[in-house]
């Protein structure tokens, strides 16, 4: 890697350090120069602007968290049946990539900010549109196999499904175990276990 490139990072790493701790709105381009030690213009070598910094960063993100979009790797293991509980193991799994301390953060930054900054809101309105659209695949494959009959309830499901992930995530920002139950009453792999069962139906194995 050569100078530009691990400036570059450099700036980047600071960047969504300051973004977590202080917040993307409070932090100005002269407190990321400032940590990473380099003159407030050299960032512009870089970055365009702040924002510049974060479509970046959004863009980074974008290719980690594929993984759970991706139905051809994500659904390969289930081939030998089709349980609540196989199907849990495969989203635990994929939500792994959280425990990087850095994609935590960025994961992060997205929590604090989706209220405020509009780019971030329409970022993980996509995220959660990518959501959908797989599990929506997955329905469909799962259709064909003759695993679960009929479309009641689909819409619903995949709505429901985005919206357990969003919480799972929400409760992991705030170091929430899993096994702790929010306003409903059931923890998260209870959640999980019902949104999948309203795809599965009689079929679901508990």
């Amino acid at each position: 890697m050569d100078r530009r490139e691990s400036t570059k990072q450099r700036i980047l790493n600071c960047a969504v350090d300051l973004f977590a701790e202080k917040g993307y709105t409070e932090t100005s381009v002269r407190d990321i120069t400032a940590v990473v030690g380099i003159n407030p213009s050299s960032i512009y070598n870089h970055f365009s602007s702040k924002e510049d910094i974060l479509l970046y960063m959004l863009s980074e993100f974008t290719i980690i968290a594929g993984v759970l979009f991706d139905n051809s790797t994500n659904w390969q293991d289930l081939d030998a049946g089709v349980t609540a509980d196989g199907i849990l193991s495969v989203i635990t799994r994929n939500l792994s990539f959280l425990e990087n301390e850095y994609n935590f953060k960025i994961m992060k930054v997205l929590m604090q900010e989706q209220y405020r900054n509009i780019i971030i809101r329409n970022f993980i309105l996509q995220l959660l549109a990518g959501v959908e659209h797989s599990v929506a695949n997955l329905r469909a494959e799962l259709k064909r196999r003759g695993i679960i009959s009929g479309d009641t309830g689909s819409v619903y499901w995949q709505k429901y499904a985005s919206s357990v992930l969003y919480a799972y995530i929400n409760r992991m920002m705030l170091g929430i175990g899993h096994d702790s139950a929010g306003y409903s009453g059931m923890d998260l792999k209870s959640m999980f276990h019902f949104s999948i069962k309203l795809a599965l139906g009689e079929k679901t194995v508990e």
